[in-house]
């Protein structure tokens, strides 16, 4: 196991680390439920010497209430203040940005759900993944990720889906710790570098 001494890990946080509620007011984040791996994944990129921040779109809500709102579902810690930044993911302004911020480290990664920040992130010069778990992976081997995400409906296949997902009637995924309504499934075998699912 060998450090991660100059990397640095960013992540988005709703959908992420945590799925978000907001108030019906929309003006304060009500909860935040950290997915179950997440802890464990910040903390051994932290153990093994990586930096960690956030880059993160905040919208309408003060950053005071978002970072009170990490604070409470225990992630703040894992993070540089300094380098936890809000703004929209929708250029790579952003990106580099938080770079500046960083400093000149080794290899800078931002771990997020959503494609097309990750592109944006890409365009700046990080290494990116699409999910917590990968983070590791991606920072040991200092290169893209590449994957091919398969996805199928588990009504073509009865008898062998119910015990890893809802099944078609319940609508609802138990394959992995994101709690959503299951989405009609779409057939993809594109394998793609850099990570965009």
């Amino acid at each position: 196991m060998h450090r991660l001494t100059g990397a640095l890990a960013f992540f988005d946080i709703g959908n992420t680390l945590a799925s978000v509620t907001i108030s019906s007011s929309g003006d304060r984040v009500e909860k935040l439920t950290v997915y179950p791996y997440v802890p464990g994944v910040l903390g051994e990129l932290r153990d093994r010497g990586a930096r960690l921040g956030v880059i993160s779109n905040r919208g309408p809500l003060p950053a005071e209430d978002v970072n009170q709102a990490l604070e409470a579902a225990g992630l703040w810690n894992f993070f540089e203040p300094e380098l936890v930044i809000y703004g929209p993911k929708d250029s790579p302004r952003i990106f580099e940005q938080a770079a500046a911020h960083a400093g000149v480290p080794d290899h800078l990664l931002f771990v997020g759900e959503d494609p097309g920040e990750r592109a944006q992130a890409l365009l700046a010069g990080f290494l990116v993944a699409p999910h917590p778990q990968l983070a590791l992976p991606v920072l040991e081997q200092h290169a893209p990720l590449r994957y091919v995400r398969i996805t199928m409906s588990a009504s073509r296949f009865p008898g062998s889906m119910p015990a890893r997902t809802g099944g078609p009637s319940s609508g609802t995924c138990r394959c992995c710790p994101c709690t959503s309504r299951a989405r009609p499934a779409r057939r993809s075998t594109r394998s793609r570098g850099g990570g965009a699912a």
